[in-house]
């Protein structure tokens, strides 16, 4: 498995910061415009303001594709991988995997924390995984709450 706690974990921490940090994100996001949405709990906070919106989104996340399959029309592509249960996200060490062939104006991720030396997280294949969303997207959107300012991590 994944290091890390289990999304249902994570999920109840700071949920109120996690909406508004959410509602903010989206509030970044113009109809149409393909977005890519990395698996997390703060990540997972958009659905609830993308319901009226119509867009492209590539999710790694079975929570957030779920959401968005029952509550609204956005287009909703899923990463290919392995599925991690605990964390509820899709992740592939392989390099030709479908990430490649979508595009989008701007990813929206999470992080284990966030300190001097930038993004950080607890577990080599999500950093790999992370990665290789970014290089698909032109701008890169950092959802951090601020508990996550007093987070460590080996990586």
């Amino acid at each position: 498995g994944l290091a890390g706690r289990p999304f249902s974990v994570n999920e109840t921490l700071n949920a109120a910061q996690k909406r508004a940090i959410a509602r903010e994100a989206v509030n970044l996001c113009k109809d149409g415009e393909p977005i890519i949405i990395n698996g997390g709990t703060t990540t997972f906070q958009m659905v609830h303001f993308l319901t009226g919106r119509r867009m492209p989104i590539f999710t790694n996340s079975f929570p957030i594709a779920e959401h968005l399959l029952k509550h609204s029309k956005n287009t909703v592509m899923l990463s290919g991988g392995t599925i991690y249960r605990e964390q509820n996200i899709i992740l592939s060490p392989f390099d030709n995997d479908v990430t490649r062939n979508f595009y989008a104006r701007r990813m929206f991720m999470g992080a284990q924390g966030l300190g001097p030396l930038g993004l950080m997280e607890g577990d080599p294949l999500l950093i790999q995984a992370e990665q290789k969303l970014i290089d698909q997207a032109d701008e890169l959107v950092v959802l951090v709450d601020s508990s996550k300012f007093r987070m460590r991590s080996s990586l």
